[in-house]
């Protein structure tokens, strides 16, 4: 019963004037931001680790042969999942930027906010909106070249 009266408020919008529910989107907007940043930079700080351990793995006084394999399938499998809860998030995010635009199209008040429409009603984003994204989407990629290219050479090797 709980869990009806809450989705019925989330849903119900007479309850809620357009600017209070047009708020509450965008707090999640921004809790979605938060969430890729504190994502990435997660990330990023944990193959810096992963490439650190590589190095020395391949060091000559240390010879740990089996690291050399396990951690380029280790920062793998990292950037598989990491990437794969960014794109969640990056696509949540649309949806909700969604559901803003048809708030703005069915306000007038906040639709003709110069800022709102051009944005989001007219469709006229600039680069940056277009771009903001590209280092969340594109970077666990460039990680998981560069592991499979190490996981590649160390199989070549004798390290093993």
């Amino acid at each position: 019963m709980g869990n009806q009266e809450q989705e019925k408020w989330w849903n119900d919008e007479e309850k809620l004037k357009s600017i209070e529910y047009y708020g509450l989107i965008d707090q999640e907007i921004h809790r979605e931001h938060n969430l890729i940043a504190n994502r990435m930079n997660w990330y990023v700080t944990s193959q810096s680790f992963l490439m650190a351990a590589f190095a020395v793995s391949g060091n000559n006084n240390y010879r740990l042969g089996f690291l050399s394999v396990f951690l380029p399938i280790l920062g793998i499998l990292t950037s598989c999942i990491i990437g794969a809860s960014l794109y969640a998030a990056i696509k949540a995010m649309d949806q909700l930027k969604t559901e803003k635009k048809r708030i703005l199209e069915q306000d007038k008040y906040l639709g003709n906010i110069s800022t709102f429409k051009a944005r989001f009603v007219d469709k006229k984003q600039t680069w940056i909106h277009r771009w903001g994204f590209f280092p969340a989407l594109s970077i666990p990629d460039l990680f998981v070249i560069f592991w499979c290219i190490f996981l590649y050479l160390a199989t070549q090797t004798k390290l093993c």
